[in-house]
C-alpha cells in the first residue's frame, strides 16, 4: 500500500486537552481519520484494520473501545 506523509499543526491547548503523549499524537490522528472513513463507509472494516496494521478482531475491539455502536 502506498502512503503519504502529510505534517499538520495542532495548538498545544488541543494536545493537552487530548491528553495523550505527545509521541502518540500523529498514530491517534491516524486512527481518527480511518475511524471517520468507516463511519462514513468510505472503507471496510477489514481495510480499515489494514491501514491501521491490526487484524479484524483487533479493530472490532478498537470500534468497541472508541464506542463505536
Amino acid at each position: 500500500m502506498n502512503s503519504l506523509k502529510i505534517e499538520i499543526e495542532l495548538p498545544g491547548d488541543l494536545i493537552a486537552a487530548l491528553n495523550i503523549p505527545e509521541g502518540d499524537v500523529a498514530e491517534r490522528v491516524k486512527e481518527w481519520a480511518v475511524l471517520g472513513m468507516f463511519r462514513e463507509g468510505q472503507v471496510s472494516a477489514g481495510m480499515a484494520a489494514e491501514i491501521l496494521g491490526m487484524s479484524s478482531i483487533g479493530f472490532l475491539d478498537l470500534l468497541k473501545r472508541r464506542m463505536f455502536p
